[in-house]
């Protein structure tokens, strides 16, 4: 299984930030009008009138229209591209990202291939994904998970190369317990499926980054996208509750209330995808 994370190759963004490219288009519009101002005064030979000056601006706007519109869409993309790549940076930065995203990344398609709506996941629901995760969690908890994924890295500190082998650091049994500790936390906010199903909806596609292959600017994130993502993610552990030897190791590490959240879960998973396909709605 890929570092999904890890391997997320890096968007062509310029050092400038998002303020920079503001304060361009604006000095270049200005450029631009007192570019126009100055050719109409050397061309009379004298100062302009108010009037003569909102003539010209008026005539500016006119005949400019298109070059600012143009200047305007370009500093556009170069400011979604700073956004996706300092989103993209705040994801790599915390290794319990990484280690919860490799629970669906199975679903992505291959490098270089196309999305397929109904069949795969856009890596454009990462950000969203982990957003939706971290609210769950809440910030105490979010840190210790992390901290303890961070620590779990750290033992593969000495590796050869000093390059971390993420797919022995993603069986390791540490880092599946982590992963648990974390999605048996938020089953607890499932209790009703249909709310958070629309929830997780709306949170993932507010946090999609800027399309790029045209079949991703027609993919989205829906209902059947939301148990492709959901099945993937608690898979694993649905599998474990049904075997008697993983419940036991279930029931030795968590509370009775925890897997009974757990068990929740997983009969609104099912009721909420019967109801969906009896309404047609997949």
């Amino acid at each position: 299984m890929s570092d999904e994370i890890h391997s997320q190759p890096d968007a062509p963004v310029e050092v400038a930030s998002g303020a920079d490219k503001i304060r361009e288009i604006v000095e270049k519009s200005n450029t631009l009008f007192l570019a126009h101002l100055v050719g109409l005064t050397t061309n009379k030979g004298y100062g302009l009138s108010i009037d003569e000056l909102r003539e010209a601006a008026a005539t500016f706007q006119q005949h400019q229209a298109e070059k600012l519109e143009n200047s305007a869409a370009t500093v556009w993309r170069e400011c979604k591209q700073i956004a996706d790549a300092a989103r993209w940076e705040n994801v790599r930065k915390y290794h319990l990202n990484r280690l919860l995203v490799q629970c669906f990344a199975e679903l992505f398609p291959g490098y270089g291939k196309p999305v397929q709506q109904g069949l795969h996941l856009s890596r454009r629901t990462i950000p969203g994904f982990l957003a939706a995760i971290q609210q769950m969690l809440g910030d105490d908890l979010y840190t210790q998970l992390d901290d303890r994924a961070k620590a779990l890295v750290n033992s593969y500190a000495n590796a050869p190369h000093g390059i971390i082998p993420w797919e022995k650091v993603y069986q390791n049994k540490a880092g599946l317990l982590i992963v648990e500790d974390a999605l048996i936390y938020a089953t607890r906010y499932f209790t009703d499926m249909a709310k958070r199903r629309n929830w997780m909806i709306d949170v993932v596609d507010s946090h999609l980054p800027a399309a790029g292959h045209v079949t991703e600017k027609v993919w989205n994130f829906g209902d059947a996208e939301f148990h492709l993502l959901m099945n993937a993610v608690y898979g694993p552990l649905r599998e474990k509750l049904a075997s008697d030897s993983g419940w036991i190791e279930l029931s030795q590490r968590y509370d009775e209330h925890s897997l009974e959240f757990l068990r929740i879960l997983f009969d609104g998973l099912d009721r909420d995808y019967e109801h969906l396909t009896t309404a047609g709605l997949l």
